[in-house]
């Protein structure tokens, strides 16, 4: 009974972050971070060629990508069968999708869309991986 009710707790505490007034980190933010990048890799001579200074988006990405795997597997019943975990993930990048990408789609997605940069990142990430890379046809 417990796991049938997580992915509802889940959504209340997302829609929670959603309101600026929770949120700490912004789309704002998550597309600043993600633009350097994207800037990094067009060797751009706005990117601040520094250790570390693409980091936060990277590192956020790939923190979404650990917690939607611990939440589709607890979705799952813990199952060890991976087809099983599959079924619960929210979003599928193809296994050849690097970050660096997915970074360019989040900024572009963002620029085209300012009216949500005031949401939660975490918010806005998960609409835009989902709605870039769906599971389920």
């Amino acid at each position: 009974m417990l796991l049938k009710k997580i992915p509802l707790v889940f959504l209340f505490c997302l829609m929670l972050v959603s309101s600026p007034s929770f949120a700490s980190f912004l789309a704002d933010d998550l597309l600043r971070e993600c633009q350097k990048v994207v800037d990094m890799q067009n060797d751009s001579p706005d990117y601040i060629k520094s250790p570390g200074e693409a980091g936060l988006c990277i590192g956020y990405m790939r923190g979404f990508d650990d917690m939607q795997f611990q939440m589709a597997y607890a979705r799952s019943g813990f199952s060890p069968d991976a087809t099983e975990i599959e079924k619960f993930r929210i979003y599928c990048s193809p296994k050849d999708v690097t970050y660096g990408q997915e970074a360019r789609i989040i900024v572009k997605y963002l620029n085209d869309h300012p009216e949500e940069l005031h949401y939660a990142a975490g918010s806005e990430l998960i609409l835009i991986l989902a709605k870039y890379f769906p599971c389920h046809s």
